[in-house]
């Protein structure tokens, strides 16, 4: 009950403010809080330059210092608001650039997002670090289902450059799934072959090499 009055007492305080003091008042706190001022840029500009993409990935890394230690490590007590945050990130500033047809700059921060999730040393005993990961790939669905075909192209090299090394062992198999089940054309079911293939070279090869020591 007293949550409730105090909202309706925010409520009624905020709508007898003039326009223009608001709007001065969101500015100002805006300026202060990099969060805000992604969430009003993602949710009500048409846009999304290099900027603000930078800004952006600002916020995430803000999010990981926040919560890793001196050792850049995170803590299991710490994992459970750090994956809240990092979710809320997700859905709050890249979710509506999927919706405003921003994909690649969506796509961008997904795998910025990714990238640092896959190569963070934590506490991940709870699942977290794989629900972030989730999110990435259903985004990453998001993207696909509205791309372009020049734009899926751009998407498909991307996930053909980054299948090794690019985040730990356990979360590269999003990448392999992704390009396993959404990318089925002819050209690219001939170059995913062709990586096949040349994975089986190189394991062949090094297999020989050892055989020969």
């Amino acid at each position: 009950k007293d949550t409730q009055n105090i909202k309706n007492e925010l409520k009624k305080v905020i709508s007898s403010i003039p326009e223009h003091k608001l709007r001065e008042l969101v500015f100002q706190l805006a300026l202060e809080d990099v969060s805000l001022a992604n969430r009003i840029y993602t949710q009500y500009s048409n846009t999304c330059g290099e900027q603000q993409l930078l800004y952006l990935k600002k916020e995430v890394d803000r999010i990981f210092n926040q919560y890793s230690d001196r050792y850049d490590y995170i803590a299991y007590r710490e994992m459970f608001d750090f994956v809240e945050e990092l979710d809320a990130f997700l859905t709050e500033k890249v979710s509506p650039l999927v919706d405003k047809d921003l994909l690649m700059q969506a796509f961008e921060l997904t795998n910025y997002v990714f990238y640092c999730i896959g190569n963070q040393d934590m506490d991940d005993s709870n699942g977290g670090g794989d629900e972030i990961a989730q999110h990435c790939y259903e985004l990453w669905i998001s993207i696909l289902d509205k791309a372009n075909e020049e734009e899926r192209k751009q998407m498909f090299q991307w996930f053909i450059e980054h299948q090794k090394g690019y985040v730990f062992d356990y979360m590269q198999e999003y990448i392999e799934e992704i390009l396993m089940e959404e990318f089925q054309n002819e050209d690219m079911l001939r170059e995913k072959l062709a990586v096949l293939d040349k994975e089986i070279q190189t394991m062949e090869a090094n297999r020989n090499s050892r055989a020969l020591e």
